[in-house]
């Protein structure tokens, strides 16, 4: 009997200890009065520790999209030997407002809004999550909202001087991953090695390839010489 309580302690601990390991894989940042985002000067990713190489944001007209740091294991003003280092990189995006969703999604807000985000009786768990996840952010107008699929879509043709149709699956596969409702706070990581690259939103793994091509191509979004945003590049080379 002993022995079998001896077991079920040990399972609790072995549980806890799993539980703590996962909410440390969920980093979360701190926001000021201004949306500016507190990212730290050095993190830890699978067991390696990275240093901050610069941060900024990006906006769209007056709205600030969401801000972003770049992580390295040696910082550099060289973008040409970040875009193509098999080091080990981390881009970290923290979204500072709603205003990026996906199309499908601002369809399913459009719906809400016309329901005056009351669920349907025979909504489904996930349709009664949606309403109540929208419930607890002020009104999102959605004619101001920049949809995922031509933010990055644009992006990744510009960035690569739309040379992008090698790799056409894997970005209607990355931009698909932002499907769900982004939310103010959420936080969006890239995981670069080698030819690799995930994404995870708050922990949660949403995308993966080992397409070498697709990887430059994403740096190229932040780092090329036709960025996404020219001041958002100066500043993640900042060092």
């Amino acid at each position: 009997m002993k022995n079998v309580y001896r077991l079920n302690f040990l399972s609790i601990v072995l549980l806890f200890i799993s539980l703590q390991l996962h909410a440390q894989d969920q980093p979360t940042f701190k926001t000021d009065f201004f949306n500016e985002v507190e990212f730290p000067e050095k993190i830890n990713v699978s067991n390696q520790s990275l240093q901050s190489n610069g941060y900024g944001s990006f906006s769209k007209g007056l709205k600030k999209v969401f801000s972003c740091a770049l992580y390295v294991e040696q910082p550099t003003d060289d973008a040409i030997s970040l875009i193509y280092s098999d080091d080990l990189k981390v881009i970290d995006l923290v979204m500072t407002s709603n205003y990026l969703q996906s199309e499908t999604t601002v369809k399913k807000i459009k719906t809400a809004y016309a329901k005056d985000l009351k669920a349907d009786l025979n909504a489904s768990a996930d349709e009664k999550q949606f309403i109540s996840d929208l419930r607890k952010h002020d009104k999102i107008i959605t004619s101001q909202v920049t949809t995922v699929e031509k933010l990055f879509g644009e992006a990744f043709n510009k960035s690569n001087l739309g040379n992008v149709d090698s790799i056409s699956d894997d970005i209607k596969e990355y931009i698909a991953s932002f499907g769900d409702l982004i939310e103010k706070g959420d936080h969006f990581r890239i995981i670069s090695k080698n030819n690799q690259v995930t994404l995870f939103k708050n922990g949660e793994q949403l995308f993966k390839t080992d397409n070498k091509a697709f990887k430059k191509a994403l740096m190229n979004i932040y780092l090329g010489n036709t960025p996404i945003d020219a001041s958002l590049r100066e500043s993640l080379l900042s060092m």
